[in-house]
């Protein structure tokens, strides 16, 4: 619920804990509660559907997936002909089937709609709301997409109206069948503020400290430590771009830097393991974000 909050003008559709509340009001309908995540590329869309997996479902299975989440990209759909759409339906019909009956209270994904035709699109929500619909009234589906923001310039100060509208334009110029499902569920995303992309930073950060100790868990037993001031420059640096321009930042520039400062340090340590720091600082107000090994922690750093 913590990380939920994070997402501004996102969840008010959760007040009241409706998903915890669905199963007496799915059973009804033999309906699954459905929402539309719509907005920017890399404004957590995505990642907001594994986090109610990981709420809803506390077990993961061999491949270390939740075992009650059933996710379709439907990028790999987006250049079959429309004379296979049966085969695709069918597919899709028979692990759907397979997933509700060993997990009723599931919850089904369709990652980026908005890169297969309609007729594809119709034919998968007729598989819960046509006349031989699917039994699923005890399951959430979520489609995932960035219908609306192509030619629209969203930022964080703007209202659940203000970011909704584009988005319900284009699902009526869009899709003719199935628009009013996806009008009447929007659930809006919008970039994350400054402030917000500086926490995503700090838990990237983390997230890479957190791998380099298992990478180099034989010869490194230090922390890799920042300026404060270097997580807001990485997420001004990024704004606009999201959460996943941050991770790639993270894991390809900070990197980078971090290991070849831990590949000079552990390549000439004396005892066999270091236990010095690797510091994160500006070289100036303006950049650029330099690495270098640092034995001494002070306040100014996290």
């Amino acid at each position: 619920t913590k990380l939920i909050t994070t997402f501004p003008y996102t969840f008010d559709i959760m007040n009241g804990n409706p998903i915890s509340q669905h199963k007496v009001k799915g059973t009804e309908s033999g309906r699954p509660i459905f929402m539309h995540f719509a907005g920017s590329q890399g404004v957590g869309k995505s990642y907001c559907t594994e986090l109610i997996a990981r709420a809803m479902f506390a077990g993961v299975n061999a491949e270390n997936k939740r075992c009650g989440h059933l996710q379709f990209e439907m990028s790999n759909y987006e250049s079959t002909p429309p004379k296979n759409f049966a085969k695709v339906q069918n597919s899709m019909y028979d692990a759907i089937t397979q997933q509700l009956h060993s997990c009723p209270r599931s919850l089904i994904v369709f990652d980026e709609v908005q890169k297969v035709d309609e007729k594809m699109l119709d034919a998968i929500l007729d598989m819960f709301y046509g006349k031989h619909a699917i039994e699923a009234g005890q399951a959430v589906l979520i489609m995932v997409s960035d219908l609306g923001v192509e030619n629209c310039q969203l930022h964080p100060q703007m209202t659940r109206e203000e970011v909704t509208q584009p988005i319900q334009d284009a699902v009526a110029t869009r899709f003719l069948r199935v628009k009013q499902l996806l009008l009447d569920n929007i659930v809006p995303f919008v970039p994350l503020a400054a402030d917000e992309l500086e926490k995503v930073t700090k838990l990237k950060l983390l997230k890479l400290q957190s791998s380099l100790l298992k990478k180099y868990r034989n010869v490194w037993a230090g922390r890799l430590t920042w300026q404060k001031e270097v997580a807001r420059w990485i997420g001004e640096q990024l704004e606009g771009e999201g959460v996943r321009a941050i991770e790639a930042y993270v894991d390809q520039h900070v990197g980078k830097l971090v290991e070849e400062q831990l590949a000079e340090e552990c390549g000439t340590t004396y005892s066999g393991m270091s236990y010095s720091n690797v510091d994160l600082r500006l070289y100036a107000p303006t950049g650029p974000l330099v690495a270098w090994i640092d034995t001494i922690y002070d306040s100014e750093e996290e």
